[in-house]
């Protein structure tokens, strides 16, 4: 377990330098831990100090509130270093306090075993070996100091670069960078940290490009995480929930499959992958809907990749405490449903649903289990304040 922990804390100091452009990652690395700390004394409450829940819940749920808190400086007209600090410190205050209402672990979860943390340290592992070839070569500059970038970080990355820009103006909300003067109404709330401290940081941080690659990859981390633990609570082992998430990740894609046939029917060499968009197959086959697989979204789409991670918190607490859970347990699934909406309101209905349809199913042909459905309409509130929002 040791070792698996040295490797994985290496190849996350090392990317942060290699992402970040030297020492500003280790930097910005310091600063996403702080952006993420909020949310660990609700993780604690919720599942106890010695489960690892409480620390990738909880450092999902701090990454979506300080989010919050940074619009609240902006939206103010304070916005500035000091008081971007001062907001996550009345944010952390305000965590520490409501945690301790809760009676800990509030969710009964399965206890977390050594032969757990190690699972899990291994299959963390996925994320750097997935993100670092590609996202080492993202901007590289040639002799000339001409950048290059493949075609589908054009799409999405170079989008990503003038959003965070924009929003580094602190001026809400936003105005569309490609389609000036329209708003945007949703999908920013995740690109404000990255966006805040290069506009606001130090100078070593102002490449907005650097901050938004680092940023991914931590949040890369605790994405599948949360994967990782959802499934956890499911089995009663951790070597198949580890299998399960891998195979999920690395071998979830049926497009590659029918793309790879498809090739060697056509006498075409599989080199030709390289240049195929495989999660658009279906779509140019068959007019069917482009759905990206895991690590598309850790390359390309690092806002609903964390979308979904909050959404997973609910998950978590619903399969692991069922609709008996308490009303602590209610409010933390429906703040991580909320912080999820904030992101991609899509993605955050869709979770919602299956958390709903998840605890109607737990109580269903149970004598009095419309009242324990009824506690749960708890959770639906800060989904809804988050599409108000």
């Amino acid at each position: 377990m040791k070792l698996a922990a040295a490797i994985l804390a290496g190849s996350v100091v090392v990317l942060s330098w290699v992402f970040g452009g030297g020492p500003a990652g280790l930097l910005y690395l310091l600063i996403y831990l702080l952006a993420v700390a909020p949310g660990l004394p609700i993780g604690v409450a919720l599942f106890g100090p010695r489960h690892a829940a409480a620390w990738i819940c909880g450092g999902l749920i701090g990454y979506g509130l300080t989010q919050l808190a940074l619009w609240a400086v902006i939206v103010a007209g304070l916005a500035s270093p000091l008081a971007f600090a001062l907001a996550w410190g009345v944010l952390g205050a305000a965590s520490w306090a409501v945690s301790r209402l809760c009676r800990s672990p509030a969710v009964g979860i399965h206890p977390w075993s050594a032969k757990d943390t190690r699972t899990l340290l291994l299959a963390l592992l996925v994320v750097p070996v997935l993100m670092a070839p590609p996202y080492r070569n993202i901007g590289r500059a040639d002799a000339s100091g001409t950048r290059y970038y493949r075609a589908y970080f054009t799409a999405d990355f170079l989008w990503h670069t003038a959003l965070a820009s924009e929003l580094g103006k602190f001026t809400l909300p936003p105005r569309n960078p490609y389609l000036a003067p329209r708003v945007m109404n949703y999908y920013w709330t995740y690109f404000l940290l990255p966006s805040a401290v290069a506009s606001a940081g130090p100078p070593p941080l102002h490449d907005v490009q650097a901050c938004l690659k680092t940023n991914a990859f931590l949040s890369g981390l605790l994405m599948v995480g949360a994967l990782l633990v959802l499934v956890r609570t499911s089995v009663a082992s951790a070597g198949p929930a580890a299998a399960a998430v891998l195979l999920a990740i690395v071998a979830a894609s049926a497009e590659g499959l029918f793309a790879i046939v498809d090739l060697v029917s056509l006498g075409r060499p599989l080199v030709a992958l390289t240049d195929m968009n495989i999660d658009a197959v279906t779509a140019w086959r068959y007019g069917g809907l482009r759905i990206d697989n895991i690590p598309r979204s850790l390359w390309y789409t690092p806002q609903h990749t964390t979308s979904l991670a909050l959404g997973l918190v609910g998950l978590v607490i619903a399969s692991a405490g069922g609709a008996r859970v308490g009303f602590a347990g209610i409010c933390g699934a429906g703040i991580a449903l909320g912080l999820a909406t904030t992101m991609n309101p899509l993605l955050g209905a869709v979770c919602s649903i299956v958390y709903g349809v998840t605890i109607a199913a737990d109580t269903f042909g149970e004598r009095g289990g419309w009242r324990l459905l009824l506690r749960h309409f708890v959770a639906a509130v800060p989904v809804a304040l988050a599409v108000a929002w």
